[in-house]
């Protein structure tokens, strides 16, 4: 944090401005965007940012997955940087959401996504694995891998944290009926969930967590 003015400052040499509205929120001159969070080690320590103009306070829940587990990926010749894979994008989406619900919803039609899509098109959606945990549809199998891999990586904070979101992603569902993706059902939506709940309880039982 003690870093960022200098940094904001190189940003408006560039031609980058900061969102009136959103602290972390910087426009480039290209007509993009990109939040940038300070996020270093005292930070995630602390396990949250209270940005010093605007006094709004942001959780850094599974951010140490951010520098523990990205991996590098070419986007263009000569151009790689360092992402998240799926799983730890699933995480940082609910702790997103917890912060705000309302103004968030968005997340949850992002982590919907990932639970329909995730592993989709790989051998894995028919493995041995996922054929043994009696999935209603071989169309959950996304859903129990998300939280299979989740499971491998989730701390006991992150599990805590997992629970949270599932409790309330609930409770969204039974107020908004009409929340509804794609055309698909409402159910189908708990269906993923209850699949996306035994890959996770199926890797802490094994891990022994």
């Amino acid at each position: 944090m003690e870093d960022l003015p200098g940094f904001q400052d190189a940003l408006k040499g560039l031609g980058w401005r900061r969102s009136e509205r959103q602290e972390q929120r910087w426009h480039t001159g290209c007509g993009g965007f990109i939040d940038i969070v300070p996020a270093g080690p005292a930070l995630r320590a602390q396990g949250r940012i209270e940005w010093p103009q605007s006094g709004m306070t942001m959780r850094l829940a599974g951010f140490g997955h951010v520098f523990r587990d990205s991996v590098e990926v070419e986007l263009a010749a000569g151009l790689r940087f360092k992402v998240v894979p799926p799983p730890v994008l699933a995480l940082l989406k609910m702790a997103s959401y917890l912060d705000d619900p309302y103004g968030r919803a968005k997340d949850l039609i992002d982590i919907r996504r990932l639970l329909r899509y995730y592993e989709r098109d790989t051998d894995r959606v028919f493995s041995d694995e996922v054929f043994a945990a009696d999935l209603p549809d071989v169309e959950f199998a996304s859903a129990f891998l998300l939280g299979l891999d989740l499971g491998i990586i989730a701390t006991a904070d992150d599990t805590q944290l997992i629970e949270r979101f599932l409790t309330k992603a609930a409770r969204s569902l039974e107020s908004a009926p009409w929340f509804d993706l794609e055309g698909r059902e409402t159910a189908q939506f708990h269906n993923q969930i209850s699949a996306f709940r035994k890959g996770l309880t199926l890797r802490k039982l094994r891990s022994g967590v």
